[in-house]
């Protein structure tokens, strides 16, 4: 668990930054002084509470002539508004959510993804969309979320991430502990109500408190499905009911039960604290607090606290019903799913005839009255209109299993000291293609280089002679009478197999010549699988200003690409090196046109391969070429005059780098 201070929509892990970034947005003539501004700075207190002793310390050094007496006043309220403003939450996907992108529709698609991944740990073949993604054409069960949660900064923080996480199990528990079956159940039992809707209101809470409850059960579901409330509490009901009206209504009772028992008891207890609560109220005659303290444990305490402070502003009216579901709450999160609707309906007949009492005491219309004014409270989530293509990117994404690769990129280019303007480097992902190849490779071409392959093996082979044991070895023969060591053995070189990646120009210039290439590294595929090396084909072009990497060999399959786009080529040659780098023979084969004509320079990328150990050969043509060989000579940079020579070049790099005898004697 790490604990970060939020601000917004921005999270920070030391309390002064998250100060400096809330002080920066906000305006000094607000609050008197611009001095307070800058000395509150100063304070480099890592701690929330630290910071705010040290801030209240010595008043006097932040007086000014503009401030007068009243700086004391004025600087406490600045202090509490900071305080109010930046809250300090605990994150738990700080830990295990490392797929995140600054791309929108990426970063969305991501999300969804590892939302997908909890639900499927529970247990459940549930789906998992955005509001709006995907129609079902079955009546399959489906949890929605809507994508307004989640936009507006990206990578979606952390507490965000929690929050949708506890979303998610809240939903998913509801399918698994079969909320809408339970439904049918109770009001089977109560076919004559007249009042369904009273009825469900009831249920649905009822069964809030108990999927809640299972989650706390299982340990770490109940900290996101706590964490969730928090934020439900906080954004979309935020205030309570006034409790403290003369008029009560079975509604303002189920709201309170429902503040009660999630928002204090489950928010601060375990499934053991529960059931003290729920036994301590069993025990009493009326509902009142006293000696609640003696049987909570010490970090527990604040149940107390908090059941004393809503007490005071509740109608006495309400004790009586509420103190029966009160002292239920723990029976509910541990009753069977065949007894539960029958404890419903058990509470709902006790409860029910306070409500009549209340209606020949106060009067049928009073009370009618008072519960038409709730239909315009309750749940105050306004969710601002997005654009449906976001939710076609979002999909496209998932489709194509994005990843991100920029801050990986950012990483390479730190490592080697290099000051780039960060507004220039392209942000970076990489997609698998489903798009079949148009063209099929020569088969002269395919046997030439299978003959390269297969000689590499050769080499590979390593023999050794005047062995005292092993086959004979007819040019060690006369050594038989003597020393005896006559033999011979062969052995496989093991770490012999390269990593050969092909990096392929798909920008629009290139559609010309595309068929050639296709039919390039299709040859290429077919020559080297039967030898175990490992191999990927990556195309590289630019689609709104992002540099897209797409993998065209996976899944023992071959596929291609639809050239489009500008060249980022240092972009794509970096991020090709971060997924070739780790073997000990790399080679990177990078075809292009020309060189790059947005984002970074291709010389980062040389730099970068020299360092890590990467073969980079550059195949191209143009006069951007012609200067790299003559900076970084033919063995880096190959001109390419002719498409149609490119087959018979590969063969020369391939047969340059992968035959170089290894068979030693001993």
């Amino acid at each position: 668990m790490v604990e970060l201070y939020r601000v917004e929509d921005r999270s920070f892990k030391k309390f002064y930054n998250a100060v400096d970034y809330w002080l920066l947005k906000k305006e000094e003539s607000n609050f008197g002084c611009d001095r307070w501004f800058y000395l509150l700075r100063t304070i480099k207190a890592e701690d929330k509470e630290e910071w705010i002793k040290e801030a209240l310390t010595d008043v006097r050094q932040f007086h000014c002539w503009k401030c007068g007496i009243s700086i004391l006043e004025k600087q406490k309220n600045l202090v509490n508004s900071i305080e109010r403003e930046i809250i300090k939450y605990k994150c738990y996907s700080y830990f295990w959510r490392i797929n995140r992108s600054a791309i929108e529709y990426v970063e969305l698609a991501n999300v969804l993804i590892a939302l997908r991944k909890i639900v499927g740990c529970l247990g459940l073949d549930v789906r998992v969309d955005w509001v709006g993604q995907i129609p079902l054409a079955t009546k399959e069960h489906k949890i929605e979320i809507p994508i307004q949660l989640a936009i507006g900064v990206y990578p979606v923080p952390f507490y965000k991430m929690d929050v949708l996480s506890g979303l998610v199990i809240h939903d998913a528990l509801h399918l698994k502990e079969k909320s809408e079956q339970t439904a049918i159940k109770l009001i089977t039992y109560n076919t004559g109500i007249k009042d369904r809707l009273l009825l469900r209101r009831f249920f649905n809470v009822a069964e809030d408190i108990h999927v809640d409850g299972v989650a706390i059960t299982k340990g770490m579901l109940g900290n996101y499905v706590r964490l969730y409330r928090k934020w439900f509490k906080e954004n979309i009901n935020p205030s309570l009911y006034d409790y403290r009206a003369k008029i009560p209504t079975a509604e303002k009772l189920i709201y309170l039960w429902e503040d009660i028992a999630l928002d204090i008891i489950l928010a601060n207890a375990d499934l053991e604290i529960i059931k003290t609560v729920s036994e301590y109220f069993k025990k009493r005659d009326t509902l009142n607090l006293d000696g609640l303290e003696g049987v909570l444990p010490a970090e527990s305490i604040i149940i107390k606290h908090n059941l004393e402070n809503i007490f005071k502003e509740v109608n006495k009216l309400y004790w009586g019903p509420l103190k029966i579901l009160l002292e239920n709450v723990y029976e509910i999160i541990v009753v069977t799913e065949n007894s539960r609707a029958k404890l419903y309906d058990k509470l709902w007949s006790k409860i029910q005839k306070y409500f009549f009492e209340w209606e020949e005491q106060l009067g049928r219309k009073k009370i009618e009255g008072e519960r038409d004014s709730l239909k315009n409270l309750g749940n105050r989530l306004n969710l601002a209109p997005f654009d449906p293509k976001l939710l076609k990117a979002v999909n496209s994404a998932i489709e194509k299993n994005s990843q991100e690769l920029t801050l990986q990129i950012k990483d390479a280019l730190e490592l080697m000291n290099s000051r780039v303007n960060e507004k220039l480097i392209y942000s970076t992902i990489i997609e698998e293609s489903n798009i079949l190849p148009k063209y099929h490779p020569d088969p002269l071409i395919v046997g030439k280089l299978k003959e390269i392959f297969r000689m590499h093996r050769e080499d590979a082979l390593r023999i050794s002679r005047g062995l005292p044991y092993g086959k004979i070895d007819s040019s060690r023969i006369y050594r038989a009478y003597t020393t005896g060591l006559a033999f011979k053995q062969k052995d496989t070189i093991k770490d012999d197999k390269w990593s050969i990646t092909l990096l392929i120009d798909a920008s629009g210039s290139m559609i010309t010549n595309w068929s050639l290439v296709e039919k390039t590294f299709l040859a290429i595929f077919q020559a080297i699988v039967a030898y175990n090396h490992k191999l990927e084909i990556l195309a590289y072009n630019e689609i709104n200003e992002i540099c897209v990497l797409t993998r065209l060999f996976h899944h023992n399959k071959i596929f291609s690409i639809s050239p489009q786009g500008n060249t980022p080529s240092g972009e794509a040659c970096l991020g090709a090196a971060k997924l070739t780098e780790g073997g000990k023979r790399n080679l990177l084969l990078h075809l292009s046109d020309g060189l790059c004509n947005v984002g970074i320079g291709y010389n980062y990328a040389i730099d970068y391969c020299e360092k890590k150990n990467i073969d980079l050969v550059t195949i191209g043509k143009g006069e951007k070429i012609g200067r790299l060989k003559e900076k970084y000579g033919e063995n880096r940079i190959v001109i390419l005059e002719n498409y149609e020579k490119l087959p018979e070049i590969i063969q020369k790099i391939l047969r340059r780098k992968l035959l170089k005898k290894k068979a030693l004697y001993v």
